[in-house]
């Protein structure tokens, strides 16, 4: 899939392959905490390596970059990361459904309507 307005150029949408991986550590690192981000998860690359064979792990390219991406991935995908053991020993429930991750972006420039 292909997003586009006048105001930003051409985004693709696809489900990630292992040659996307380094671009979303990227991203996934200058989303931390640490760097002003709002991730709170660190995942090691062998973990992305699995969560593709998983469910699908979604990403954004701009000229082939990846500038963003989505992570779903099962409970037992999902099951050693502490902010999710943390988020499912609060909330009571059967958590069997497929878990989203938060998504990850380049930071927006002042005036563009997307990340550049």
């Amino acid at each position: 899939m292909k997003v586009s307005t006048r105001a930003m150029a051409l985004i693709e949408l696809s489900t990630a392959a292992p040659s996307d991986i380094d671009g979303i550590l990227a991203l996934q690192d200058e989303n931390q905490l640490e760097h002003g981000g709002l991730l709170s998860a660190r995942l090691p690359r062998a973990w992305f390596e699995a969560a593709l064979n998983d469910l699908p792990v979604i990403v954004a390219r701009r000229s082939e970059r990846v500038v963003g991406y989505l992570v779903t991935a099962s409970r037992e995908a999902t099951h050693n990361v502490p902010v999710i053991a943390a988020m499912r020993a609060r909330i009571p429930g059967h958590w069997t459904l497929t878990f989203m991750a938060p998504y990850a972006l380049l930071p927006m420039k002042e005036g563009m309507a997307s990340p550049p």
